[in-house]
């Protein structure tokens, strides 16, 4: 585990907050006709599947359930087709997936223990 590992969650995590925000208040129908935030969700999708494929298998053995794969899968479907990405599925993997995903990076990120001075 490295400060790569840390700077990987941190960035995921701020990640999956950013997509709270972008998917606030609002309801699917509304929400995938909102070309902006489909675009700033599919940006935020693009940096946890980043940081999924990016972080060490020291960190990704100790969550087998978490589909590291399937999330970081994603991101190059937005990232190389975007124009062909579902918007129902964005919003389900913005909205539901990442949110159940937070806690889990959570407790990885502590498991770091405190950030070195």
């Amino acid at each position: 585990m490295s400060e790569r590992d840390r700077l990987h969650l941190q960035e995921m995590i701020g990640a999956i907050d950013e997509l709270a925000v972008q998917t606030a208040g609002g309801e699917q129908e509304s929400w995938i006709e909102d070309r902006t935030r489909v675009a700033a969700a599919s940006m935020y999708l693009i940096v946890l599947g980043e940081g999924a494929q990016n972080l060490s298998e020291t960190m990704k053995v100790q969550t087998p359930d978490v589909p590291w794969a399937n999330i970081a899968g994603l991101r190059h479907r937005l990232a190389h087709s975007y124009f062909r990405a579902d918007r129902r599925l964005i919003w389900q993997a913005a909205s539901d997936h990442a949110q159940a995903l937070k806690p889990v990076l959570e407790r990885l990120l502590q498991s770091l223990g405190p950030e070195p001075l």
